[in-house]
């Protein structure tokens, strides 16, 4: 399976750290915020790399997303992105190669089960002092949740 350009969601783990980039616009200056994915649809599948880039808010500059999703991530956190996706193709060595591009609307890390030895996610998670009411699906109970706590 591979990528095809436009609208798409794209998952996989950051390759590395958000970083900060600084461009000139007709509009003035502006602040984007990059990263790279590692795209594997299936094991058997060769690994894809994708840009990532958010953008500044359109309407009024603000970079708030961009920062928040920087400070909420890093290299090897699993994540499933939205957006735009563009490949470009560019000369390395006399030898044209390709590269994907997505302009990042929307980006959501991706919550994994813990891993634990022999399979047992619940005494992992007991260890880890996760309450009960967050394992409780596991064992095929109904959840329990405290009184402060919102059931989604």
């Amino acid at each position: 399976m591979s990528l095809e350009a436009g609208y798409a969601y794209v998952m996989g783990n950051l390759t590395r750290d958000w970083e900060t980039k600084e461009i000139d616009t007709k509009n003035g200056p502006r602040t984007l915020y990059t990263c790279g994915l590692a795209y594997q649809p299936k094991k058997e599948d060769e690994t894809q790399w994708v840009n990532l880039t958010i953008w500044p808010d359109f309407d009024n500059g603000s970079t708030d997303q961009g920062r928040a999703v920087s400070d909420g991530s890093h290299k090897g956190v699993a994540v499933i992105a939205r957006g735009l996706l563009d490949q470009r193709e560019y000369s390395k060595d006399g030898v044209t190669k390709s590269a994907w591009e997505l302009k990042v609307w929307q980006i959501a890390k991706v919550l994994r089960a813990p891993k634990a030895a022999g399979g047992d996610h619940v005494q992992q998670a007991r260890q880890a002092n996760v309450p009960q009411s967050r394992t409780s699906r596991v064992e095929n109970e109904a959840p329990r949740y405290e009184i402060d706590e919102e059931p989604f």
